[in-house]
């Protein structure tokens, strides 16, 4: 993030605060700078919003920043989408074990469309149905 970035961020959250004094606001953006500077503007935007539908008071860094890793943690680890996926069980992910390593790969299924970086699974470790396994 930029300091026109930062300036963006103050300027939403001092809008839900106007009595908030203009030589508070520059200390603030200078912390947030620090801070916040090594995300991404979108991140740290989303987490400010997400501080702001609640806030009584000016938002905090700690705030903010449990607000940040709740939104990383949510990325990293998506919530199933409810599916009737054999293989993944609405994960979207499979695990496969080979050689001794434990390796990840997308569904094919629905809840397998939001992991678009991930590399898909391969046919052997797909099964079409549960109903084709014999036990």
């Amino acid at each position: 993030m930029n300091k026109q970035d930062i300036k963006n961020l103050i300027a939403l959250a001092s809008g839900s605060f106007p009595s908030i004094q203009k030589t508070d606001l520059v200390q603030i953006g200078k912390t947030w700078e620090e801070m916040f500077g090594k995300y991404e503007y979108q991140l740290v935007r989303d987490a400010l919003r997400t501080v702001l539908i609640y806030a009584k008071f000016f938002p905090s860094v700690s705030e903010i920043q449990e607000a940040i890793n709740s939104l990383r943690s949510e990325q990293t680890n998506p919530k199933p989408i409810i599916t009737d996926c054999p293989n993944c069980r609405g994960n979207g992910y499979l695990t496969i074990r080979q050689d001794g390593e434990e390796r990840y790969c997308r569904c094919t299924c629905k809840a397998g469309e939001r992991l678009s970086g991930w590399p898909m699974a391969p046919g052997w470790a797909l099964v079409a149905d549960t109903s084709d396994i014999p036990f």
